[in-house]
């Protein structure tokens, strides 16, 4: 089994890669102001595109098409991005080495699309593109402007922000029911300056409904599992008196564990990290025969039992690959951070333990790989090969050395 999973890991790629091609209805609007209903090539993007694909009918051929020759484009009831020549500017606040001493924005003008979050009497948009990530807003149907947000140095213990996009705020778009306080308590985040600009737009119009692109806010959720393992493991056994010895064995354990998942938000919501603390318990049996007999033991025949407990702490990656609304396969992989246990070999012959040898163990931080099937984003059910070994077992005298797959059961708690 364990030489056939990462056959079947691979076979998941193939079909991820050959049946994640989604498009979905959408238009675009060129540079003859001609609407063309279209299906879009939807990748959610997390970068701003210059470009995407299309088609004109389900069973056209696939084109692309360049901001060059777009002047808007949306999928309907999911986001729409609007061609502008802007100002922008770029400084990256992401590290303290990305920051500089200079307090004041430094411009430079480019032709961009910009995602529309907000339509109404004052739009919200958002450019985002390796690291740097930008707001602009309109009022009065004007050019869409930069919303200001530096962070700078004055020495490298003191850092300090240029926030002129409240003054922007302010002045620009602002109503009776905002406060200045309101307006002060703002961060420079999505979820903020949307609320604001929704709040804006309801003032001015009550009659306000239109949030263009909205995120799913279920960021984290907390899933409970349970399952059955079977382990085919090495055991390095020795005691002064009685053996020394590397016995296989083979046997069914149990697996639970807690799991928190954080979706990351983009490319329609297929990708997310998440980290797993599980137990599990094994108790193997081997009745066997050594080549030669232990000493002065009447008969070669003995019985390896196994007592074998551990506590992991996996950190993974999971990629989702949708089927219906229902339903969708999934993949992941994941490095346990944390890893401790005991382990308990005894030597039993005529039914009478001669030798036992205990170790409490570590390991070196060991990968798995998975794959499984979620419904309902309630359900789950998971196939999961890990390899690992103890630190002890080149260089003591009790280790272990597994191989593990498990069946894991999933429920979604929230």
């Amino acid at each position: 089994m364990t030489k056939k999973l990462p056959l079947l890991i691979a076979l998941f790629f193939y079909l991820n890669f050959y049946s994640q091609i989604t498009f979905e209805k959408g238009y675009f609007i060129n540079n003859n102001d001609e609407k063309v209903e279209c299906l879009i090539k939807n990748l959610d993007w997390l970068n701003n595109p210059t470009s995407f694909k299309y088609k004109l009918l389900e069973n056209s051929d696939e084109k692309t098409i360049t901001i060059k020759d777009v002047k808007e484009f949306g999928i309907h009831n999911f986001s729409k991005f609007e061609r502008y020549t802007v100002n922008i500017e770029k400084s990256r606040d992401n590290t303290t080495a990305d920051l500089t001493q200079n307090r004041n924005p430094l411009f430079v003008k480019e032709t961009l699309f910009l995602k529309l979050l907000i339509s109404g009497s004052a739009n919200l948009y958002s450019y985002e593109k390796n690291s740097v990530y930008k707001f602009f807003y309109t009022s009065n149907n004007n050019t869409p402007k930069q919303l200001i947000y530096k962070r700078y140095y004055i020495n490298r213990s003191t850092i300090k922000k240029n926030n002129r996009f409240h003054q922007q705020l302010s002045k620009d778009v602002k109503c009776e029911t905002i406060s200045n306080k309101e307006i002060q308590r703002l961060d420079y985040k999505t979820k903020e300056l949307t609320n604001y600009f929704a709040s804006y737009n309801k003032c001015v119009n009550p009659k306000f409904t239109e949030i263009v692109s909205k995120k799913d806010e279920k960021i984290i959720s907390l899933n409970l599992k349970a399952g059955a393992s079977y382990a085919s493991t090495t055991n390095k056994t020795y005691t002064q008196t009685s053996f020394n010895n590397e016995d296989d064995s083979q046997g069914l354990g149990l697996k639970i564990g807690l799991e928190a998942e954080f979706n990351l938000n983009f490319n329609k919501n297929k990708w997310a990290i998440f980290i797993e603390p599980n137990y599990t318990t094994f108790n193997l049996d081997k009745y066997t025969k050594r080549s030669k007999p232990f000493f002065d033991q009447p008969t070669p025949f003995y019985t390896l039992k196994t007592e074998y407990n551990k506590l992991d702490i996996p950190l993974g990656i999971r990629h989702y690959m949708f089927l219906n609304s229902d339903s969708k396969l999934f993949i992941n992989a994941s490095y346990s951070i944390f890893t401790t246990g005991k382990t308990t070999i005894s030597y039993i012959i005529a039914d009478e333990t001669r030798n036992t040898a205990t170790r409490d163990h570590k390991t070196n931080g060991f990968s798995s790989v998975g794959m499984g099937y979620s419904l309902k984003n309630k359900y789950t059910i998971e196939l999961r090969y890990e390899n690992q070994k103890s630190l002890n077992y080149d260089n003591d005298t009790v280790g272990f050395k597994n191989n593990i797959v498990s069946v894991i059961f999933g429920y979604t708690l929230f």
